[in-house]
């Protein structure tokens, strides 16, 4: 993803489904110009007092009730689609595409049964059908050599340049 951004010199990136912020404060530290969106939970609630504590002046998007978040150069969402029913996927996939030229997500592989209630199964053809032309690598290794997760890379740039 840095070799990416640094070869097209995108520096807007938004971490999308933050959590307490660990990506995108690591972004942060890089240079980047970064902001955060998820929904409302106690996790949004963390990220901006972590951010305060911090003396952070940085963004901070409620999904539930920010419809219009400003483009960014690249959206980051890494282990969220695992939580979400294929229809709350498939919005969340279209409403990143509408967000920022790089869309950058991972599909965790398995059948949901490894953290039960809390992941489902992903159908990563699906998916990948869903944000059509995409740039895709497998990593995380398992003990059987297969790709224990998706890193999934579509949107406006990634269309133009395949």
């Amino acid at each position: 993803m840095l070799n990416m951004a640094a070869d097209h010199g995108q520096s807007k990136f938004i971490d999308v489904g933050a959590g307490g912020g660990q990506l995108g404060l690591a972004m942060h530290t890089l240079g980047f110009r970064v902001s955060f969106a998820d929904v409302q939970s106690m996790s949004l609630i963390y990220l901006v007092w972590r951010l305060h504590k911090r003396r952070l002046n940085l963004p901070v998007y409620n999904l539930d009730t920010n419809t219009e978040i400003p483009r960014q150069d690249i959206a980051a969402c890494f282990d969220v689609l695992e939580h979400m029913m294929e229809p709350e996927q498939d919005t969340l996939l279209d409403r990143l595409d509408g967000m920022a030229d790089v869309v950058v997500v991972n599909i965790v592989h398995g059948d949901g049964t490894e953290l039960p209630g809390l992941h489902l199964k992903l159908d990563p053809d699906r998916i990948k059908a869903r944000v059509g032309k995409h740039l895709s690598e497998g990593f995380y290794p398992g003990a059987d050599g297969k790709p224990r997760q998706t890193l999934l890379i579509y949107g406006e740039r990634v269309r133009e340049q395949t």
